[in-house]
């Protein structure tokens, strides 16, 4: 750990009356709790795009309810489109976090204080 580091960690313990070494371990265990919160997050995002898209695509193919033949099937597809392009921009945002959190939660930890 540098020297910046660990004066962010002790102005932190400072500031909830603990020390330093026992809040990074604390840090540092809940880095895997943590990320997996967040993977189970990032498995209903995508249980949800599934969803979306086999409601858009029932509703919409020839005979559906969607499909009246005056063009306003693009209506769905743009929402649908527009959310799984967010769905997939939080997702991904959020990879990176998750696996740094599993393979390096020291990492985790520090992207924690220095609040990143």
């Amino acid at each position: 750990m540098n020297e910046q580091t660990q004066q962010l960690i002790e102005n932190l313990a400072i500031k909830l009356g603990t020390t330093a070494d026992h809040l990074w371990g604390v840090l540092v265990r809940q880095a895997p709790i943590s990320c997996a919160t967040d993977a189970i997050g990032l498995c209903i995002y995508a249980a949800v795009i599934v969803w979306a898209y086999r409601l858009v695509r029932n509703k919409t193919k020839n005979g559906g309810e969607w499909n009246d033949g005056c063009g306003s099937i693009v209506i769905p597809w743009g929402i649908w489109s527009f959310g799984l392009l967010f769905l997939l921009i939080v997702g991904l945002s959020s990879l990176s976090v998750i696996v740094s959190g599993f393979v390096n939660p020291e990492y985790w930890a520090f992207r924690q204080i220095i609040g990143n």
